[in-house]
């Protein structure tokens, strides 16, 4: 009897890997809103890794899941075909990613690393040293939950969020101005935790919609430092010597932390699934006076959409039947257009902003 070969075993093949797929005797099973996700694994330390960080999204599930990601434990490789780097934006020099479209999917490296990432509207496979790179796994398998989402009709939002019983606060901002941050200070008021840095948000008939990614929060010291129920993610020489740091110094440190939810704040307070009863975007300055809240237009300052909107990036491929092209800023504002828009200017103070948005709900 003949087998096609799908695109994804030409690919192991391209790379002399045809066999390591017989070697999946791991598995992981999550269930990420209305969609799972089956992880097979030849490593059973990677697999350890999985069940840890996903935790509260654990399922047992013997029907056939939506999305299967195959993750395939090897040496740094090299495709035998020429890759495009992905030139990163202006802030960033460094070159990451590189990537090809072939016959029926995409390739995706990551230059560091030497992980390759293939996938199409059926495969997901990962394969290099997955154990060491447990963190792009991880990536890897939130980014197919966006594009189920996209697939859906949602939009891609760069934005933090936080809920309580059921209606949430989007907290967007450009890079670097505190969403986690002030979504952890929301926690310690009650408020669950529902997304770090992506976000998927949709209208379904009145009823407005967002979606969280199953991704820790990583802060800075300085974050940790200042909110108690963090303090323990540190030990007691770390405190002691990032308290000695400048307030300047310890906020341009790129050395972070994961926030693991249960130990910090308890169980079941990371919540995927949310309605939508503001918008706060981020546009203060450490060197700002007082703290000022403010309900603002979009239509009006568009300019602050750019905080929001969020492109797909490699790691989104065009399904047969939906394509989501660049993000469209008529679309944000269309979205947004009813619900409650607000401006956090002036001065950082994230224990005034949690105290003012915590009262939008």
């Amino acid at each position: 009897m003949h087998y096609p070969i799908t695109p994804g075993q030409s690919f192991l093949h391209m790379l002399g890997c045809s066999n390591v797929q017989d070697t999946l005797d791991q598995s992981v099973d999550l269930q990420l809103d209305d969609c799972t996700i089956r992880v097979e694994m030849d490593e059973p330390v990677l697999r350890e890794k999985l069940l840890r960080y996903f935790k509260p999204f654990l399922i047992q599930n013997d029907d056939q899941p939506h999305i299967v990601i195959k993750a395939l434990e090897n040496p740094p490789l090299k495709p035998g075909i020429s890759l495009t780097d992905l030139h990163p934006g202006c802030s960033k020099k460094r070159i990451k990613e590189q990537y090809i479209n072939i016959p029926g999917g995409r390739v995706v490296r990551k230059k560091l690393s030497g992980m390759l990432f293939f996938m199409n509207s059926s495969e997901n496979i990962a394969i290099g040293p997955c154990t060491e790179n447990d963190n792009q796994i991880v990536n890897f398998i939130n980014n197919r939950f966006i594009q189920w989402k996209l697939d859906q009709g949602c939009l891609l939002c760069h934005a933090a969020a936080v809920s309580r019983k059921g209606q949430g606060i989007i907290l967007a901002g450009f890079s670097g101005l505190g969403k986690s941050t002030l979504a952890l200070h929301l926690m310690n008021k009650g408020l669950d935790f529902v997304s770090n840095d992506r976000l998927m948000v949709r209208k379904k008939k009145e009823h407005v919609e967002m979606f969280g990614v199953a991704k820790l929060p990583r802060v800075n010291p300085g974050t940790i430092l200042n909110n108690p129920r963090l303090t323990g993610i540190l030990t007691s020489e770390e405190i002691r010597k990032f308290s000695g740091i400048s307030k300047d110094m310890i906020w341009k440190m790129e050395h972070k932390y994961d926030v693991w939810l249960d130990k910090c704040f308890g169980r079941d307070r990371f919540k995927l699934q949310s309605g939508v009863k503001a918008l706060v975007i981020l546009n203060w300055s450490r060197h700002g006076q007082s703290l000022e809240m403010q309900r603002v237009n979009l239509e009006k300052r568009s300019e602050l959409l750019q905080a929001v909107i969020k492109s797909p990036g490699l790691f989104y491929y065009p399904s047969d039947n939906f394509r989501v092209l660049e993000p469209d800023p008529l679309d944000y504002m269309k979205f947004f257009q009813d619900i409650p828009v607000y401006e956090l200017g002036g001065g950082i103070d994230f224990q005034q902003a949690s105290d003012r948005c915590a009262e939008l709900i």
